[in-house]
């Protein structure tokens, strides 16, 4: 069983030191309870949804063969 967590917002959103800080604590607590969080920008979902949707499967099936949580560190390295 996957345990997905996708967050969709503004670049502006983001964009302060607060919000990025509360983001990383929402992120950390979700990792520590086994989910996979992945985070988009909405104009990426409007702009580039096949690409933003092929990383998603990509992410759950790499995600089936481990046991491992993947670290967001990793998923920002690959572009994702």
């Amino acid at each position: 069983r996957a345990s997905l967590m996708s967050w969709c917002c503004e670049a502006e959103w983001a964009g302060s030191s607060g919000a990025y800080r509360r983001d990383r604590r929402k992120d950390q607590l979700l990792q520590e309870n086994r989910y996979l969080v992945l985070r988009y920008l909405a104009e990426d979902l409007a702009r580039e949804l096949d690409s933003v949707l092929d990383g998603i499967l990509r992410a759950l099936s790499a995600r089936r063969n481990t046991a491992a949580v993947i670290p967001m560190a990793a998923l920002r390295r690959s572009g994702a």
